[in-house]
């Protein structure tokens, strides 16, 4: 199996999950250690655990059921999981609780911070799931109520648990109204305008006691009902016919008997505090002892105990009888499955029963609310009657994932564009945004905003399955559809005409120095002007296009729209894709010859610095954003002119139609991350606005969690300096790509007696791959991760001298050395596979060990130096450790006579030469095999693939040795060198990790071995895959959206 262009897209936004993930579990378990400290006690982060928690089953548990479920690479794995029952039924329910609490606990959050009370939290955070619960009880009422004549509920079970389910909704809406809600300041509105005694406040305590008493009644009713099925046998269905009404008066004529005292307790409601009505208020009888031989609690009290132990007796011997049945299936009374599945049910009632006096409100909830969430767990029928009275049947295309899964990306970024207007906005008057610079850049931004949302409701959203019942509902033509076609053929041509005038702007800091500020403060307005006026006197055409939106099939609309112009050629000497090629081709052209001059510009400033033209740093970054606004524009100038120059059919041009939302994307969403990496001025607006900018109540509330995970970092100002940025994000691809090297010497080990795996390539690769884990494990320790302020209480408790931190250091240059003499092994290997022909095989057999040894053996005589070097961690200011360590040798020089430095660039070479040779040979073999195929020494497919596998090694170690010659011959003080400084981090990434991702696209075998391995391992996996696509194709072709 291969991976697909389909897996990529489902599978690489595990690149920034998984790390996602991990924090939430880094910041729930810093919060649990701490939970009885005061920085956690606010109800902010008592509801901020709750939403963690539920976003990470949430994402978990949408991963299965929704993105993974379309990745061919995971067709096995779906297809060893049943096709129906209770585990893919739970699994969906529980996605759609956790996407309903996500959206609620999101506003309960936003209630907490405009102000509620602690109170407030702990008595209204519960609705998160009250309400969702009686949304719940009412549709399984209603289910039973239409399907009330089927045999399916028509046991006397289910009549006993409606009138169960009736009597818990009555008591927790009761509860809710007299005993919870009283005390939340929030509802004092409500409270104020009850009455204050009489029949109302007492007829209400009256029928809450009454249904408190009910419930454990009908509860232990129903377990009494499962009981019978055993005791009884198939005698239980005409005892129930007989005397299941008597029961259910039973269950609700005692609780008056016992309850009736309760309109004597002259029941009041009044506030706790008259003066402060935000204390809130008491719903109690004044005199509870009106009649005293008698005692309501110690009544309900009774009650409970009774019918708990009435219920764990008889709960006790169906437990007994089904293990007996285990044993003996061939006995008289066989239980069915779903009479089991009952039982568990009553068990489940049972637990809540138990705990009835720990924690009043929330038991309450458990034994009112549970019940409607146990029975749909228990009864598969149930479930099934649901889905088929509301028509849950709805199932996503391959389609659907690949206009819809963007929306990972393009939400986040709305997100974005909205923080930096909101804080461009209110710090509109401060000298670091009043430049004409971000003044372009908000008009921009809301074009880019504008563009994509109107791109995707006409171009991308029309085609989803999901979303035909939306477009279904909009109108076929007219004004409005037309209008919304012209603002994105308007808003597409303003995007690149703006981008220019950035570009601009920039360019004229340089042309004009300090006169630049004068002329965009006169003309600014004139060139926004344009930039909206010129696409609209470009784009009029649109009127007369005659816009409809269709349906793809008229007797489907579940395959979808399209929205577009019906007569493209309305006004013959117009033409609108032209016009629009034209623009972007103007505008990328213009961009290019202004980012050229500044480039040279700027590279003639650094050999100068005394110049009269010193342009500031920030200039400089806010060019660089502009340079990489215009790779944008050179991506979309290649898709116009695909459009442009290739027929319609052509597979270029469908690839290109393809392609483009994408490129939209980059061109509407890329800027908003590209000024946050340029700009600090915006990154300090934002992360100050939000540590700061708050109330100080919120700023101690975030704070405190900083605080917590750094321990003895002092005070933590900002979220993350540039520093942590810089040194962390890497982690995004480091992280993956070490679980993908597990993954492969997993699968490898697995498999290391086939045939396949059994060549002495695999074995090297196998050396190479540990020693790169452990080589980028090491840097990361040694030199990247200790210049972190984030990392620094890490490192403090670190020893700062001995053992530990030189043989650190000499394992970190032995594992360097290694790593080009491995790929100078690898490839040498693939060079005897020509040289030698078949030859090489009993070659490496015999030379293959020795080989190794020396990869090994000779870094260690190269680095034996690194034990004298006195190698030391020191922080970088002894006074703030948060400006991060430094792990170094103190005495490089301490044996003269030798340069471990000298070595290592000594290596790289000789080792990229002898690569550099062998390739060459390998490549001028192929290609003159190419040309006769005759020839003796084929070299089959998977050797080529192999050999490009050293290829791509190669390029590698040309970017490493680029690097060793600049550290050698570069004055320690040059930019150059301290740029390379710089980029020797992601050099050592690209020479550790990059084999990892080269070996997966080389080897099919590799690739086919993992997902065989994580699919299935039967030997009938292709099988199970072709069924398992059948089975969904079939299901396809019924999609019915409701």
């Amino acid at each position: 199996m291969v991976l697909t262009n389909i897996d990529l897209n489902i599978l690489l936004p595990l690149v920034y999950i998984i790390p996602t993930h991990i924090l939430y579990i880094g910041e729930l378990f810093t919060m649990f250690i701490n939970r009885k400290g005061t920085k956690f006690a606010g109800s902010f982060f008592n509801i901020w655990v709750s939403s963690a928690t539920n976003n990470l089953v949430c994402s978990i548990l949408y991963f299965l059921t929704y993105r993974g479920t379309k990745a061919p690479a995971l067709v096995g794995f779906y297809s060893i999981l049943p096709e129906s029952g209770f585990f893919i039924t739970l699994a969906l329910f529980i996605v759609y609780i956790a996407g309903s609490a996500q959206l609620i606990l999101d506003l309960v959050l936003c209630f907490n911070r405009m102000g509620a009370a602690d109170t407030d939290i702990l008595i209204l955070l519960p609705l998160v799931y009250i309400i969702p619960t009686y949304i719940l009880y009412i549709v399984e009422l209603f289910t039973m109520f239409v399907n009330r004549r089927e045999t399916k509920f028509a046991s006397y079970f289910f009549n006993i648990w409606v009138s169960s389910a009736t009597n818990n909704i009555i008591c927790s809406v009761l509860f809710f109204l007299a005993s919870r809600g009283l005390k939340a300041p929030a509802l004092i509105g409500f409270y104020s305008i009850l009455p204050g005694s009489g029949f109302f406040v007492t007829l209400i305590i009256f029928t809450l006691y009454c249904n408190g008493a009910t419930q454990v009644i009908l509860d232990l009713i129903l377990c009494f009902n499962r009981f019978t099925v055993v005791w009884m046998g198939t005698g239980h269905v005409p005892f129930w016919r007989k005397y299941c009404n008597l029961f259910l008066f039973a269950a609700f004529f005692f609780p008056v008997l016992t309850s009736w005292e309760a309109w004597f307790f002259d029941v009041k409601l009044y506030p706790v505090n008259a003066s402060d009505l935000t204390q809130g208020y008491s719903w109690i009888p004044t005199n509870p002892t009106r009649i005293p031989w008698m005692s309501i609690p110690l009544i309900v009290s009774g009650t409970v105990v009774v019918t708990a132990s009435l219920s764990f007796l008889m709960n006790c011997y169906v437990c007994w009888y089904l293990l007996k049945q285990r044993k003996n299936k061939n006995g008289k009374n066989v239980i069915s499955k779903q009479d089991l599945k009952l039982f568990l049910y009553n068990l489940l009632i049972f637990f809540s029963q138990a705990v009835q006096f720990c924690l009043q409100f929330f038991v309450m909830d458990v034994n009112s609310l549970a019940p409607a969430w146990f029975i749909l767990l228990m009864s598969s029928a149930l479930r099934a009657s649901i889905m088929d009275v509301f028509g849950f049947k709805v199932i996503m295309t391959n389609t659907d994932l690949f206009i819809l899964l963007p929306l990972i990306y393009i939400i986040p970024t709305y997100m974005l564009y909205l923080v930096e207007l909101f804080v461009i906005f209110i710090n509109r008057k401060e000298t670091k945004f009043t430049s004409n610079f971000f003044n372009i850049w908000v008009s921009s931004a809301i074009n880019n905003l504008i563009c994509s949302l109107l791109f995707f409701l006409t171009s991308r959203g029309s085609s989803a399955s999901a979303l035909s019942k939306f477009y279904s509902d909009l109108p076929e033509s007219g004004f409005f559809i037309t209008l919304m076609l012209f603002i994105v053929y308007c808003s597409g041509a303003s995007q690149v005409i703006f981008d220019l005038i950035l570009c601009f702007n920039r360019f004229t800091v340089v042309w004009l120095e300090a006169r630049h500020v004068a002329f965009w403060k006169k003309y600014c307005t004139v060139f926004l002007f344009l930039g909206f006026f010129f696409p609209v006197s470009t784009s009029w055409e649109t009127w007369f296009f005659e816009v409809k939106l269709l349906p793809i099939n008229a007797s489907d609309f579940t395959q979808g729209f399209f929205w577009s112009p019906t007569n493209f050629n309305a006004i013959p000497w117009m033409s609108l894709p032209l016009i629009v090629s034209g623009t972007a081709t103007i505008t990328a052209t213009l961009s290019f010859l202004m980012n050229c001059y500044v480039c040279w510009y700027l590279l003639e400033q650094k050999k100068n610095k005394n110049g009269s033209k010193m342009i500031s740093k920030n200039d400089t970054k806010l060019f660089f954003y502009n340079i990489l606004i215009f790779l944008t524009q050179l991506v979309q100038l290649s898709i116009q002119m695909i459009f442009m120059f290739y027929p319609q059919n052509d597979p270029m041009h469908l690839f290109a139609i393809r392609v483009q939302y994408f490129v939209m994307d980059v061109n509407s969403l890329a800027p908003a991350w590209f000024i946050l990496l340029m700009s600090s001025a915006l990154r300090v607006s934002i992360t100050g606005f939000f540590s700061t900018g708050m109330t100080p109540l919120f700023m101690m509330n975030i704070n405190s969690i900083n605080t917590s995970m750094m321990k003895t970092m002092g005070r933590f100002k900002m979220a993350m300096t540039d520093i942590d940025f810089f040194i962390l994000l890497p982690l995004v691809y480091i992280i993956p790509t070490y679980m993908m090297y597990f993954v492969e010497l997993f699968i490898l080990f697995v498999n290391r007696k086939g045939p396949k795996f059994t060549s002495n390539f695999f074995i090297i690769w196998i050396t190479s791959a540990i020693n790169n884990l452990v080589c980028c494990a090491l840097f990361f320790l040694t030199s990247r991760g200790v210049r972190a302020p984030i990392l620094s209480a890490f490192y403090s408790g670190f020893p700062k001298s001995g053992f530990f931190t030189t043989s650190t250091i000499f394992i970190l240059y032995c594992s360097g050395a290694a790593q080009v003499i491995l790929d100078l092994v690898l490839c040498f290997n693939r060079f005897t596979v020509v040289w030698l022909g078949s030859g090489h095989v009993p070659f490496w057999n015999n030379y293959c060990k020795i080989i190794l040894f020396i990869a090994f053996f000779f870094p260690v005589l190269m680095s034996w130096e690194a034990w004298f070097f006195d190698v030391r961690i020191f922080p970088v200011n002894a006074t703030d450790i948060t400006q991060g360590f430094v792990w170094i040798p103190t005495n490089p020089t301490r044996i003269p006579w030798m340069s471990i430095p000298l070595l290592v660039s000594g290596t790289a070479t000789f080792t990229a030469t002898l690569s550099f040779l062998m390739n060459c040979y390998v490549c001028c073999y192929l290609l003159e095999q190419n040309e006769n195929k005759s020839g003796s020494k084929m070299i089959s497919k998977n050797d080529a693939k192999l050999f490009f596998y050293n290829v791509l090694i190669f390029l590698t170690q040309l970017v490493q040795l680029s690097v060793q010659m600049v550290f050698m011959f570069c004055p320690a003080n040059s930019f150059i060198y301290l740029f390379f400084i710089r980029v020797q981090y992601f050099v050592m990434d690209v020479n550790s990790l990059a084999p990892a991702w080269f070996i997966l696209l080389m080897s099919s075998t590799l690739r086919t071995a993992i997902t065989g391995f994580f699919s299935n391992r039967t030997a009938s996996f292709r099988i199970n895959t072709i069924s398992t696509d059948t089975n969904v194709t079939k299901r396809m072709k019924s999609v019915t959206i409701n």
